[in-house]
C-alpha cells in the first residue's frame, strides 16, 4: 500500500501529504509544494495552476539532484553535515521565536494611542528624503568611517575616498523616517544642510554615503496609524520576551569554551 502511494498508483489522498508525483519512487507531496510555492512571488499574469506546474518541476529537478549527489556519498561530506546541522538549528531557533512572538499579547487602545503620539517621526511627523549617494566596498581597514565622520559634504567624501584610492559609485536614492529607529531619524532630521551620513551595510562588507536633497512631508493617514503601531508595539513587546529568554537558557545552562574562545564582556551578543 505505501509503495503504491508512494508511486500515485491508486492512492487517493486529500489530506496537505497527498503525492504529487514521485521521482524513482521517492514522493514528492502537496505539503512540500506548497511550502515552496509560499516563498515565491508569482510572476505577472501565471495562474496557480500554472505555478504548481512550474515549481512541481523544480521539485523534481531538485529531487534528482539530491539522488545523484546521495550515490555519490555527498550526504556523509563533513561539510555537508555542518551546513545540515546550520540550517537545522536556525529553522529551529526561528520557529521558538515565532512562537515566542504569537505569545505577545496585542496591545490595547491606550499603548497604541500613546504610541502613536510619542513616536512622530512614524506618523504625523513621517518624512520622505530624496537623497544623493555615493556606495563603495569596505576595504579591511575600517578606518576609512572614522574619516568620512569628518566630511562636510560629499565633496570631502569623494576627495577622503579617491586620496585611500576607494572606488566608489555614485547614485540617488530615498529614505523615509519610518524606515529608521526613532533615535536615528532624530539625529538625520536635525543634520546641517548638505551634512553627510554614513550607513554601513549590515554585513559590514559595503557602505552608503548619503547626503539630504529636499525633504517631503509625507504623514501616516489616521486608518492606517493603528496597524503600524500595533506592530510595533508586537516587535517590542517580542525584543524584550527574547532577551529575557535567553538570560533564563544561559543561567539554566552549562556553557563552555576552550581557552581563547570566550565571549568577552561587554561583546553583543544576538538574540
Amino acid at each position: 500500500m505505501i509503495a503504491a502511494c508512494v508511486t500515485l498508483a491508486g492512492c487517493e489522498q486529500t489530506s496537505q501529504d497527498q503525492v504529487v508525483a514521485a521521482v524513482n519512487g521517492e514522493g514528492v507531496t502537496l505539503r512540500e509544494l506548497n511550502a515552496e510555492l509560499a516563498g515565491i512571488d508569482l510572476p505577472s499574469g501565471m495562474n496557480r495552476e500554472e505555478a504548481q506546474r512550474a515549481v512541481l518541476q523544480k521539485l523534481v529537478t531538485r529531487r534528482l539532484l539530491v539522488q545523484a549527489a546521495k550515490r555519490d556519498n555527498l550526504d556523509e561530506d563533513p561539510d555537508y553535515i555542518v551546513q545540515l546541522r546550520r540550517l537545522r538549528e536556525e529553522l529551529l531557533a526561528n520557529n521558538y521565536k515565532k512562537k515566542m512572538l504569537d505569545m505577545i499579547a496585542a496591545p490595547d487602545e491606550a499603548a497604541i494611542a500613546k504610541f502613536i503620539v510619542d513616536n512622530p517621526t512614524m506618523f504625523s511627523g513621517k518624512v520622505r528624503y530624496s537623497l544623493d549617494q555615493l556606495r563603495f566596498t569596505m576595504p579591511e581597514n575600517f578606518e576609512v568611517l572614522g574619516l568620512l565622520i569628518k566630511a562636510e559634504n560629499m565633496a570631502d567624501v569623494r576627495a577622503i575616498l579617491t586620496q585611500l584610492d576607494i572606488k566608489f559609485e555614485q547614485g540617488k536614492g530615498a529614505l523615509e523616517s519610518t524606515d529608521m529607529q526613532p533615535e536615528m531619524a532624530k539625529k538625520i532630521k536635525d543634520l546641517p544642510p548638505g551634512e553627510p551620513f554614513v550607513v554601513p551595510s549590515p554585513d559590514g562588507r559595503s557602505a552608503i554615503v548619503n547626503v539630504i536633497t529636499s525633504t517631503a512631508p509625507s504623514p501616516v493617514p489616521h486608518e492606517q496609524a493603528r496597524p503600524i503601531a500595533e506592530q510595533a508595539l508586537r516587535k517590542q513587546g517580542f525584543a524584550k520576551l527574547s532577551e529575557q529568554r535567553l538570560k533564563e537558557l544561559k543561567a539554566q545552562a552549562n556553557i563552555e569554551y576552550k581557552e581563547g574562545y570566550a565571549v568577552s564582556d561587554g561583546a553583543p551578543e544576538e538574540n
